[in-house]
């Protein structure tokens, strides 16, 4: 019986290093990669803001919560090639990296733009636990202060709330799911409502204890 000859060292390098570059989060990329990232490296008070376009000083569009997930990966531009990341030295790499930063194109939550590449790693979704909340269909429309009343008396309890350009949103933790609700209220109205990730509660639970501390 024939053997397979043995994988040449610098095979098995040249493997370990791009496993390594993709796991750092410096790889460039195209629409490769993981299916969906989770946010890292931003601090409790803070958030990643999602751009229009892969710039620092593009519009802002969207954000993400710090323990953020469900990040839907749509795709990466700049960052370390795999020569630069294999052959310079981490104080060349830090220096490329400003020059050519790592940016992707990510959907959360139905916003679709760019975010820094650094603050992303490969990460996981549990879809059953995002979606639309048809059984609170009938608020869209009612004001603010009615709606709240109703979702307290069917058991949901204010975790906090951000504002945004166009509109303000809060989040309510349900006492029977356990579920995290995020209200989209614009011109004193209810617009929509649905179910999001959890980390969108505890970010806002964390932010106005912080505030009220």
């Amino acid at each position: 019986m024939s053997e397979l000859p043995p994988r040449p060292v610098s095979g098995l390098l040249c493997t370990a290093a791009a496993a390594l570059l993709l796991t750092t989060g410096l790889a460039w990329a195209t629409a490769d990669g993981p299916d969906f990232y989770r946010v890292t490296g931003i601090t409790g008070d803070d958030v990643l803001n999602i751009r229009a376009e892969p710039d620092a000083h593009a519009r802002k569009i969207g954000e993400i919560p710090p323990a953020g997930t469900c990040v839907r990966n749509l795709g990466c531009r700049g960052g370390l090639t795999f020569q630069e990341f294999t052959h310079l030295s981490e104080a060349q790499k830090a220096e490329r990296l400003k020059e050519n930063p790592r940016w992707c194109k990510v959907e959360y939550q139905g916003v679709q733009g760019w975010v820094s590449g650094r603050f992303l790693q490969e990460g996981a979704c549990d879809a059953p636990a995002v979606g639309a909340a048809p059984e609170l269909s009938r608020l869209v429309g009612v004001r603010g202060r009615n709606g709240e009343s109703e979702l307290q008396r069917l058991g949901y309890s204010y975790q906090g709330g951000r504002k945004t350009e166009t509109s303000s949103l809060t989040f309510y933790k349900s006492s029977k799911s356990g579920r995290c609700l995020q209200v989209v209220t614009r011109g004193g109205r209810y617009e929509s409502l649905g179910y999001v990730d959890d980390a969108e509660c505890r970010s806002a639970r964390a932010a106005t204890m912080v505030a009220t501390g």
